[in-house]
């Protein structure tokens, strides 16, 4: 599943309870950060792991994603590769359940 922004994003994940989350930081309508806090205050998804794709790489930039709370935050260039290894490690740990 894919949303064109946040709000849709929310409420895609909430209808359809993906077992991940993969947010890109740079959103047309919220921050990747208020998602989170979103997602976490639904009962329904609180439990689901978020991704942050991010173009920011600073150390207090993924110090401060982290601190949020996202699974991982990826940072730009990032490959593909590193981004599944992150769904299949939260996958695996079975983070959703």
């Amino acid at each position: 599943l894919t949303a064109p922004n946040g709000e849709i994003g929310i409420k895609l994940a909430a209808a359809c309870q993906p077992e991940v989350v993969v947010v890109d930081t740079e959103l047309s309508d919220i921050s990747a950060q208020d998602v989170l806090r979103l997602l976490r205050g639904n009962l329904s998804t609180s439990k689901i792991p978020v991704i942050a794709l991010s173009a920011y790489a600073s150390p207090t930039e993924i110090d401060a994603g982290m601190h949020a709370g996202f699974y991982r935050y990826i940072t730009s260039p990032y490959h593909l590769a590193d981004v599944m290894d992150a769904i299949d490690c939260s996958l695996r740990l079975g983070l959703s359940d």
